[in-house]
């Protein structure tokens, strides 16, 4: 009788896991194929034009092409050319996106893992319940 319970309470508790990673799994395999979608709302507004980036202070963000660094205090943000804000604007939208895109696939690597290691302890649990069940 205790080993039906145990093994059914282990059963429950896996399928929580198996739930939750599996909504995380799903979340993450979004983020990797659309970054840009599950991107925050502040650095995907002030990335769409060189006039909300020039006010964003995304410009000194570590990650600028070479030759392209942030302004000295000496030196002033509108200094820069269009063409020189709209190449570290698109360097630094491919940035995020690339980091937004590894962080997904590192999240679902840890959710199958999470996965993997809850399906079988819900295989083993069960069917030790099944056994337990014949025993009587």
């Amino acid at each position: 009788m205790f080993t039906r319970i145990y093994s059914l309470a282990v059963c429950f508790a896996t399928m929580m896991i198996i739930a939750v990673s599996g909504g995380i799994a799903l979340y993450d395999v979004v983020q990797a194929t659309n970054p840009m979608l599950t991107m925050n709302s502040w650095e995907y507004q002030n990335l769409q034009n060189n006039t909300v980036f020039r006010r964003s202070g995304m410009m000194v963000a570590p990650g600028l092409p070479a030759g392209l660094a942030a302004p000295t205090t000496e030196q002033s943000f509108d200094e820069y050319t269009d063409e020189e804000l709209t190449h570290m604007r698109e360097a630094r939208l491919e940035r995020v996106i690339a980091d937004h895109r590894r962080n997904a696939i590192r999240s679902l690597i840890q959710a199958s893992i999470f996965l993997i290691i809850a399906s079988l302890m819900f295989v083993i649990h069960w069917r030790l319940a099944k056994a337990a069940d014949r025993d009587g």
